[in-house]
């Protein structure tokens, strides 16, 4: 996602803002969710130190940026934060993902998470359809896949080659039965295929291991783990499957029921403290 043109009005959403009148027209013009509602739910389970901007991108579109700083010490020349954007397009009901950056040093205290689920109780309040985001990374398919998250139509077709083929990489070490099995899933005709895959547990030994990384040669220097790191401390069927596999999700928003529950599965009720960054 590009961000707007710096000649694009904007307005911080920080303590007592600087409002800009043609982003609050705008946003008044979308939709009739208070602006300061949309903020509170952006702060749920961070806090005030958090810094948000939200600008128009277009009509009836605006795209939103979240920052949490760091409340350690970082060694590096990287940021020193963790961020968030987004868009809200009011022509298409649809919240488009940008990204979400953790800094190595942050991770571990459910700040991505955190992110996403604030998201979609965003798009919740906002009556929108659905929520897109891309799904990549050395296992994001394996642990999304396990939440019940679904490839959009524009995906699936390419994410069911890439599994087919995958497959070909386990099938000599895995029984016919299992075979069968995976191979059904693989065509992802069912809302469930992906959570199958991913929960398919059976652990695979030497010969699997060897199997997983003659499939993943080449492949190291475009992520960030070590092929021989996704293997710890197992390697199951279903990471075998869908480690470093990629598409593009759709959560549905206006079913509670199921988007409820996706939340619940995302965000930690703790919140987070947060000190300014020791840069």
């Amino acid at each position: 996602m590009q961000a707007a043109a710096l000649s694009t009005p904007a307005l911080s959403l920080k303590a007592k803002p600087r409002v800009d009148n043609k982003v609050m027209q705008a946003w008044q013009a979308a939709t009739t969710l208070p602006l300061s509602r949309a903020e509170a739910i952006c702060l749920d389970g961070f806090g005030p130190q958090m810094k948000r901007k939200i600008e128009v991108s277009g009509p009836n579109t605006f795209h939103v940026s979240l920052e949490w700083p760091a409340d350690i010490a970082i060694e590096t020349d990287g940021p020193k934060k963790a961020t968030s954007d987004f868009c809200l397009n009011f022509n298409t009901r649809v919240l488009q993902d940008g990204n979400i950056y953790v800094p190595t040093p942050m991770r571990g205290a459910a700040i991505g998470p955190r992110f996403m689920a604030a998201r979609l109780r965003l798009g919740r309040a906002l009556r929108f359809a659905r929520m897109d985001f891309q799904i990549a990374g050395d296992l994001g398919a394996y642990v999304w896949s396990r939440g019940h998250v679904t490839p959009n139509a524009a995906t699936r077709g390419w994410l069911s080659g890439n599994l087919q083929n995958r497959l070909g990489a386990l099938e000599p070490v895995i029984s016919a039965k299992q075979y069968k099995e995976i191979d059904e899933a693989t065509r992802l005709k069912r809302p469930d295929d992906l959570y199958r895959i991913a929960n398919m547990r059976d652990v695979l030994g030497r010969e699997g291991r060897n199997a997983f990384l003659g499939a993943m040669q080449g492949f190291d220097n475009y992520f960030n783990l070590d092929a021989t790191e996704l293997i710890k401390p197992d390697l199951t069927i279903g990471k075998f499957m869908l480690a470093r596999q990629s598409f593009i999700a759709s959560v549905p928003l206006d079913c509670p029921v199921y988007t409820e529950t996706f939340i619940e599965l995302l965000h930690p009720r703790r919140k987070l403290q947060s000190r300014p960054s020791m840069s």
